[in-house]
């Protein structure tokens, strides 16, 4: 029998334990068609703060039995815990709301939700279900804020129609799902759905399952062997081979092989705790779930007021790959102006040819100073090819009308002092102790290194063929415990590395060449010159 089975409309549940009845804890079956068991109209139930656990069934059963008025049901701050089957079963017709519920350690599904022929929205708002059972959302429901595990087959939204108008559509809400659970190990087994995939996680005794790693998927529907003293384990004995089959009392599970790291993104829209952030993209690794956005790592894309005061960055817009929260920056990408300005250039850095080594080449602005003692857009380091722009705003132009780059070359009073065991991000320079007139950027973290981007540090002392006694070869890669260096010349020391470009020559006269021929072939000339700097397609 059941604890409680509502038979009126609209009565209060509160303040009540239930537990271990034999099938459902709370039960609401309703309609008022002749013929409906029971016929009776249980809309407007409301239950508050109560207990429902260890019951045989379902711990809050909506509308399994019959649907058509069990609907508009309220339950508020409700534990629903290791009942048989599912902590709370959802199957209203027209939609129930859910605020600050709990389940956990339920047989089957904490949360079951599957309305796929309604029209109308089921919320969930705050509600916590623990990760040992997932819960399944199909069909108009709303999910908002709360920490749930969901099947990776579910689907909702936190927005949707309403009757006369449209809901919102600003609410952002992310699947924190993982496809594959860990085997749960509880006393009589738990129900299993065909497809269902599991892979080991830790023993009682802390030690791993012999299934940890693997991935097994159910080929069929039902019970598993849960505790049973003549399995210590208190897991069946896991074949690990890839196709390989366990029995597991009803259930068979097919080994599908190394369960591998997977990679999911979310991406959220401004932020609580800062109001230049305008955009995270976190992601998160190896188990399914989301981590937070402090996790291992986020592209961001942000409006810049952290560096020194006189920086000309500041107000703009930047984007960059974060590890590990805010504590280490990877990669910056350029900075943007905020808008356009009357008679301003506006050309940060814009890059052609291919992002590499060999193919690199940008053509870069500088609104005050010169490349020498001022930053283009967000470099610090330049290449042969890379052609900077005087971008001064003064009515008569100061200086020539841009600078080419003959060598690759860095700012020394912009790069910091190379320190051991240091996170950098790529595109970083240092200049080594003592100085020896070169720098050296950072270009890679090496391959099979950490999974966490902020792992990528320095070796424990400064690599020996910086000594200032051995000669420096610019372009050449040295490594350095998990990163790899270009050797750059210090620009501060080597101002040739950048030629001046005079604005123009007083009196130049114009062509007065009669053979179109060498005109073209001249032309033609240019062209390769340009191909080969990759500053045109082939």
């Amino acid at each position: 029998m059941d604890g409680v089975r509502v038979l009126a409309h609209g009565p209060w549940i509160e303040k009540v334990r239930v537990a271990s009845f034999r099938r459902n804890g709370i039960t609401i079956y309703a309609g008022d068609a002749p013929g409906s068991t029971p016929q009776v109209n249980a809309n407007l139930t409301q239950i508050r703060d109560c207990l429902i656990y260890d019951n045989g069934q379902h711990g809050l059963d909506i509308g399994s039995g019959g649907n058509d008025e069990a609907n508009v049901i309220l339950a508020m701050n409700v534990s629903a815990s290791t009942n048989g089957r599912d902590g709370i079963h959802d199957d209203s017709r027209f939609g129930c709301t859910f605020v600050s519920c709990h389940t956990e350690g339920n047989k089957h599904r904490n949360i079951s939700c599957e309305r796929p022929s309604s029209s109308t929205y089921s919320v969930y708002l705050g509600c916590y279900a623990e990760g040992d059972a997932p819960a399944v959302f199909k069909g108009p429901i709303a999910v908002v804020g709360g920490d749930m595990d969901i099947t990776p087959d579910s689907t909702y939204w936190g927005y949707g129609t309403v009757r006369g108008g449209h809901g919102p559509s600003a609410l952002k809400v992310t699947n924190n799902f993982s496809k594959v659970q860990l085997y749960r190990n509880v006393s009589g087994g738990i129900d299993i759905d065909a497809g269902e995939q599991k892979t080991g996680g830790i023993l009682p005794d802390r030690q791993p399952s012999k299934a940890q790693g693997y991935r097994y998927e159910a080929q069929n529907a039902g019970r598993t062997l849960g505790t049973d003293p003549g399995h210590p384990s208190r897991e069946p004995d896991w074949n690990t081979t890839e196709g390989s089959l366990t029995r597991d009392r009803d259930v068979e599970w097919k080994c599908l092989g190394e369960l591998k790291p997977a990679i999911v993104t979310s991406n959220t829209l401004g932020s609580n705790v800062d109001s230049t952030i305008i955009q995270d993209v976190q992601s998160m690794t190896v188990d399914g779930k989301l981590h937070p956005v402090a996790g291992d790592s986020l592209f961001r894309t942000q409006v810049q007021v952290s560096r020194d005061s006189d920086d000309p960055r500041i107000g703009r817009i930047e984007t960059s790959l974060l590890s590990d929260g805010q504590t280490f920056h990877t990669y910056y990408q350029t900075a943007y102006e905020n808008g356009p300005r009357p008679g301003a250039l506006m050309l940060p850095e814009a890059w052609i040819g291919r992002f590499d080594n060999s193919g690199e080449r940008r053509i870069c602005v500088v609104y005050s100073g010169t490349p020498f003692n001022a930053l283009a857009g967000s470099s610090n380091f330049y290449r042969p090819g890379d052609l900077i722009l005087n971008g001064l705003r003064d009515a008569v132009r100061d200086g020539p009308i841009g600078w080419a780059v003959q060598a690759a070359c860095g700012r020394g009073k912009a790069a910091s002092t190379w320190t051991p065991s240091t996170h950098y991000y790529i595109g970083q320079t240092v200049k080594p102790t003592p100085p020896n007139g070169f720098l050296y950027r950072l270009t890679a973290y090496k391959t099979r290194g950490p999974l966490n981007p902020h792992d990528n540090i320095s070796g424990q002392s400064q690599p020996p063929s910086w000594n200032r006694d051995l000669a420096q070869h610019v372009g050449v890669a040295t490594e350095d415990n998990r990163l790899e260096w270009e050797t750059l010349y210090d620009l501060d020391e080597n101002k040739w590395c950048i030629e001046p470009i005079p604005q123009g020559v007083a009196g130049q006269e114009n062509s007065n060449a009669t053979d179109v021929g060498q005109l073209k072939r001249d032309f033609n000339a240019l062209l390769d010159k340009l191909r080969a700097a990759h500053l045109l397609g082939e």
